[in-house]
């Protein structure tokens, strides 16, 4: 692996692990000195948060570190403006709509903590991190994403103890997002061209964006809102919640460390068009699956043991539900690489979003139904199956592009998709 960009992966790889440590600070102490119920809200709260910033992003995570990374200083700055406007916007409609949600699956005891939750973690929709991505900036990304967020962590553990209200740790994660996405807007602004308002120019990036944008829209019924979909199906059984709340967001852990190698490698692949194309994808995508496969084992080893010893002897995850969550994770890590690496650089943002909106589809009735049916081991198989939709629906393009990609050298055709 002598080609693989081991600094620049390093150092985008900080950030995310930072940013998904830090919730594993402070989240069990909710869990061990609040009870479940309170780590159910919380739970519910961050679903919701997460669902809601994939929506505010509007499509810029995905594609836009390739298009920052093939512009000019002047162009970046414009680029950036116009996605911090639409999606600042977007804000403020999805935070009226993710507090309804809210509303209406959280017990009233902690609904001020659950409503903190979903709005500080629909905050960070506003992040550059993929403007840091594509302009080649790790230690920007630290600095304005990660480290916020754990001293956010830092800040509430003892807080949390002394005062023992669930709303503390929402509250102050809110700031610190706040203060990171205000501090990486002005950085990014500093000294540019002024960009000046026009209607005009932000409708089209949002219609721009609107593919991908619906096909994450879409995505995060079966992903951001998994724990809400079992919430329902779960009839009140705040254990069940609680259990399937721990487990996914042991998943999303390691889910972030997946995208951590993907980040790294996503501008690097970008920059690789017109000269070296299928070495470069070739090592990204071998470096992304060799690492999602042992993560994958260990997920199924030692999810279960994990998720009780760090939330608590109520957190019950058995060895099968542990399984189920392992294959999808693997099977998300498929879809996930050949997206970023194979799909978006050859203008097959088409097919993602046919395969998201199938497999959403099947995820809303699948983890409200198998949950209720089989419990936990219920939501988990709903997981993985939509997962396999996924990736059943984008297989043949995924083969036929990288096909393409391994006969010739200098670029993606953009014809050879769906």
């Amino acid at each position: 692996m002598k080609h693989v960009p081991w600094k620049r992966l390093f150092g985008f790889a900080v950030s995310p692990a930072l940013s998904a440590l830090a919730p594993l600070l402070i989240l069990p102490v909710i869990s061990r000195e609040l009870g479940v119920a309170a780590w159910s809200a919380i739970a519910i709260g961050q679903s919701v948060g997460l669902a809601s910033a994939v929506i505010v992003a509007w499509g810029w995570n995905i594609i836009g570190p390739t298009a920052v990374a093939s512009m000019n200083p002047t162009a970046r700055n414009v680029y950036y403006v116009h996605s911090f406007r639409v999606r600042f916007v977007i804000l403020a409609g999805v935070s009226v709509i993710g507090s309804l949600i809210v509303f209406l699956t959280v017990h009233h005891d902690f609904l001020f903590a659950a409503l903190a939750m979903a709005f500080a973690l629909a905050l960070s929709g506003l992040s550059a991190t993929w403007y840091f991505v594509g302009s080649g900036e790790p230690l920007k990304l630290l600095t304005y994403e990660a480290i916020p967020k754990f001293i956010a962590a830092l800040v509430a553990i003892p807080l949390v103890i002394i005062f023992h209200r669930a709303e503390i740790y929402p509250v102050v994660l809110g700031v610190f997002v706040g203060l990171g996405v205000f501090a990486a807007d002005r950085h990014v602004r500093k000294s540019r061209t002024r960009v000046a308002h026009n209607g005009r120019d932000l409708v089209q990036a949002f219609m721009l964006n609107g593919p991908i944008a619906s096909s994450q829209l879409l995505a995060t019924t079966y992903t951001s809102l998994s724990v809400t979909l079992v919430s329902v199906g779960a009839m009140g059984n705040v254990v069940l919640i609680a259990s399937f709340a721990a487990g996914f967001r042991l998943l999303n852990l390691f889910q972030a460390g997946l995208a951590a190698i993907m980040t790294g490698f996503q501008g690097w692949v970008a920059e690789s068009w017109n000269t070296d194309v299928r070495r470069h994808v070739n090592t990204a995508i071998a470096a992304t699956l060799s690492g999602s496969f042992m993560v994958a084992v260990a997920l199924g080893c030692f999810l279960g043991p994990t998720a009780t010893w760090l939330f608590g002897d109520d957190i019950v995850f058995d060895s099968r539900s542990s399984i189920l969550l392992a294959v999808a994770f693997f099977s998300y890590s498929l879809t996930a690489c050949s997206a970023l690496f194979l799909l978006v650089p050859s203008g097959n943002t088409n097919i993602i979003a046919v395969a998201t909106g199938c497999a959403s589809v099947v995820a809303i009735i699948a983890i409200v139904w198998f949950s209720s049916m089989w419990g936990l081991a219920g939501g988990c198989a709903a997981i993985l199956l939509s997962e396999l939709v996924v990736l059943a629906v984008e297989a043949p393009v995924i083969i036929r592009v990288f096909r393409t990609v391994q006969a010739s050298s200098h670029g993606f055709s953009r014809s050879a998709g769906f």
